[in-house]
């Protein structure tokens, strides 16, 4: 699945310009906005957002439709911030926002969505975004 990710954002970036982008799919149920993509030297993050696969748990006893999770990520060593995850109802309110203000940056679990937003964001980096 990673490999199969890589190729489309890489197509992605080599057809469409950061500042014309909105959101792009990545894989089924998987998007990044490119409008969000912002670097600082070894550092870039960008804002995901995920679509429910009908297997999450409720949040707040309503069940979620997808959520935003704005991700950093250290390209020097391949760690990664959780910064924010926002989580949305079916009419696209709200049901719960968690903030992250520590700033931990962590190795992501090796095959899972972690480790796809570093070689995601690292991909962009490297790209100039």
């Amino acid at each position: 699945m990673k490999k199969i990710l890589l190729t489309i954002l890489c197509l992605i970036i080599l057809q469409v310009n950061c500042l014309a982008a909105n959101w792009f799919q990545l894989t089924p149920k998987f998007y990044i906005d490119l409008n969000t993509c912002k670097s600082q030297n070894t550092y870039i993050s960008a804002w995901f957002k995920q679509l429910n696969s009908g297997n999450w748990n409720l949040e707040k006893n309503k069940k979620v439709w997808y959520k935003l999770t704005k991700v950093i990520v250290n390209t020097q060593n391949n760690t990664l911030c959780i910064a924010n995850i926002i989580f949305y109802d079916l009419k696209g309110n709200v049901i719960e926002t968690y903030e992250y203000n520590n700033n931990e940056f962590i190795e992501p679990i090796p095959d899972s969505i972690g480790e796809n937003y570093v070689e995601v964001l690292k991909i962009l980096h490297n790209k100039g975004y």
